[in-house]
């Protein structure tokens, strides 16, 4: 098995991706993970970098986690003042 990391759900297909998700569980499929990217909810600047798991085993995605790096110490939810 080939394992590597993304840092954006960019990097793979939505298609791909989906055929590994469960079809009634909504915030592991492409389309949630790549709205929270492209709207800036989280990425390196918020302190959440997206790092995402990938297993392939012949060049076929037989393993998909989303993962994110946290660069900060300020808890699950940041503060403005």
């Amino acid at each position: 098995m080939k394992i590597e990391f993304i840092e954006s759900i960019q990097l793979i297909s939505a298609a791909q991706w989906n055929r590994l998700c469960p079809s009634d569980y909504p915030f592991v499929r492409h389309e949630f993970l790549a709205a929270l990217e492209d709207s800036g909810s989280v990425g390196a600047d918020k302190g959440w970098q997206p790092l995402h798991l990938l297993g392939f085993v012949e060049e076929r995605l037989v393993l998909a986690a989303p993962g994110y790096c946290k660069t900060h110490s300020y808890g699950e939810y940041g503060s403005l003042y």
